[in-house]
C-alpha cells in the first residue's frame, strides 16, 4: 500500500536548493564568512573589518602597559628603599667610627699614663714609704690591665692599628720600664728641689707614637688605607 506522503531522498542524495546562493537551507557557503548577510551570516555575529585585528592588538597592549601612577609609585618606593638602606648604613658606620675613635684614644692615653710612672715613683712621699709602694703598685697594676684590655680590643678593630700599638707598647715598656727601675733605686724626694732629679729621655717613643696615630687616622678615614699611604709616601721612597 502506497502512502500519500512524498518519499524522502536517501541521506546524502538530497537535492540541493536551486535558489540563489545564500538563500535557503542548502547554501554551501559558511555563514560566518559573509558578515551582514541575513541569509548567510549567523544571527548576532558582528561585521568584521581589517582594522578589527589592529584594534584588538592595541587594546591588549594598553592592558599590558602599567598606568603612569603605578609606575610612579614603584619608582618612589624604590628610591625610598634605597635612601632607607643608605641612611641605616651611614648611621651604623658613624657609630662604628665613634666607638673606634674612643677606643683608640683611650689606648693611647693608657700608654701616656704608663710613661708617667717613672716620675710618679721618683716623687713618692718619703715619710710613708710602705703606703707609697702599695699605692704606686696598685695604680701601675690598673694601668697594666688597661693596656692589656685595649690591646685585645684593638685586635678586633683593626690588625694594622693593633700591630702599631703593640710595637708602641713594647717600646714603652722597654724605655719607661727601665726608667721605673732606676727611679725605685733613688731615694724618695724630701724637698721641692729634689722633685726634678730624674732625667729620663722618652724621645725614643716619638716615632712609634706617630706610627700608631697614622694607622688610627687611616682606619677612621673614609678613603681606603692604601690611598692615604700612597699620598703620604715621599717622592723617590
Amino acid at each position: 500500500m502506497v502512502s500519500g506522503r512524498p518519499r524522502r531522498a536517501p541521506v546524502g542524495l538530497r537535492r540541493r536548493s536551486t535558489g540563489p546562493i545564500g538563500i535557503g537551507n542548502g547554501s554551501s557557503i559558511q555563514g560566518s564568512l559573509v558578515a551582514g548577510d541575513g541569509g548567510v551570516a549567523w544571527r548576532g555575529s558582528p561585521a568584521w573589518s581589517p582594522d578589527e585585528g589592529a584594534n584588538r592588538d592595541v587594546n591588549e597592549a594598553q592592558q599590558l602597559t602599567l598606568p603612569w601612577p603605578v609606575v610612579g609609585a614603584v619608582i618612589i618606593g624604590a628610591v625610598s628603599f634605597t635612601v632607607f638602606v643608605l641612611t641605616n648604613w651611614w648611621n651604623g658606620e658613624r657609630e662604628r667610627l665613634t666607638r673606634s675613635r674612643e677606643v683608640f684614644s683611650k689606648a693611647y692615653a693608657a700608654v701616656q699614663e704608663y710613661k708617667e710612672f717613672p716620675y710618679v715613683i721618683a716623687r713618692r712621699r718619703k715619710d710613708t714609704p710602705e703606703e707609697e709602694r702599695i699605692r704606686i703598685s696598685s695604680e701601675l697594676r690598673r694601668v697594666q690591665a688597661d693596656l692589656a684590655f685595649y690591646s685585645a680590643w684593638l685586635m678586633t678593630e683593626s690588625r694594622h692599628v693593633h700591630r702599631s700599638f703593640s710595637e708602641l707598647l713594647e717600646q714603652a715598656r722597654n724605655v719607661a720600664g727601665s726608667a721605673m727601675h732606676d727611679a725605685w733605686l733613688q731615694p724618695a724626694a724630701a724637698e721641692d728641689s729634689e722633685m726634678n732629679t730624674l732625667k729620663q729621655d722618652m724621645s725614643a717613643l716619638a716615632s712609634y707614637e706617630c706610627a700608631y696615630l697614622e694607622e688610627v687616622v687611616d682606619h677612621l678615614s673614609l678613603w681606603p688605607r692604601w690611598t692615604r699611604r700612597l699620598l703620604r709616601r715621599k717622592p723617590g721612597a
